[in-house]
């Protein structure tokens, strides 16, 4: 359920690095010199950052062009490959093996999205399903979540939950799971034949 530690290393210099250019052109956080000094930090000022990109990505547009890091061609391609994404709330409906399925209520999919360093089921642990907002990205033909995941604490009642259980086994059944957020969206099938 986790990217590979490599991977996950890779994906934190590539969003970090991001992250601190839109910081020194906007300065919406002071007082960071350095993309490790925003390393670990999870605060408001870096949602209001992860946010800013989201919603103008003209901003991944200049850091690609002006390539401040010198990254290499395939790492730009990945971080080009975030204006894929989707930053919103999405309903964590269920563990798998491989991935937990994300159900996005507006676009009627479930996504599977790998964890990071902490598994997801042990940071959100084993009640579901849980509101959480988070933006989903393309990472490596893969869907990772940003490093940012902000659960919702609200209980569904019984009935709720059916619902819920109902409306995301009918997006598997029409969609199957996206496993990728590409134009050529990959689909799998649950693991169960029973969601």
């Amino acid at each position: 359920m986790n990217l590979e530690k490599p991977e996950i290393e890779n994906f934190f210099k590539l969003n970090k690095s991001l992250l601190f250019y839109v910081n020194k052109k906007k300065q919406l956080i002071k007082g960071i010199s350095s993309v490790v000094q925003l390393r670990g930090q999870i605060s408001e000022k870096v949602i209001k950052l992860r946010n800013a990109i989201v919603k103008d990505p003209t901003w991944i547009d200049t850091f690609l062009k002006e390539n401040p890091f010198n990254f290499s061609r395939e790492e730009l391609q990945t971080i080009e490959s975030w204006k894929k994404g989707i930053l919103d709330t999405f309903l964590v409906v269920k563990y798998e093996k491989e991935t937990t399925i994300f159900y996005h209520p507006t676009t009627q999919k479930c996504y599977g999205v790998l964890s990071l360093y902490d598994p997801l089921p042990q940071m959100l642990g084993s009640y579901l399903p849980i509101y959480a907002e988070t933006w989903l990205i393309p990472f490596k033909g893969k869907i990772i979540y940003d490093g940012i995941i902000a659960p919702y604490n609200i209980m569904f009642g019984r009935g709720i939950e059916k619902t819920i259980q109902s409306e995301y086994q009918e997006a598997i059944l029409k969609h199957g799971i996206v496993t990728s957020l590409t134009s050529q969206e990959t689909k799998t099938t649950s693991d169960e034949k029973n969601c």
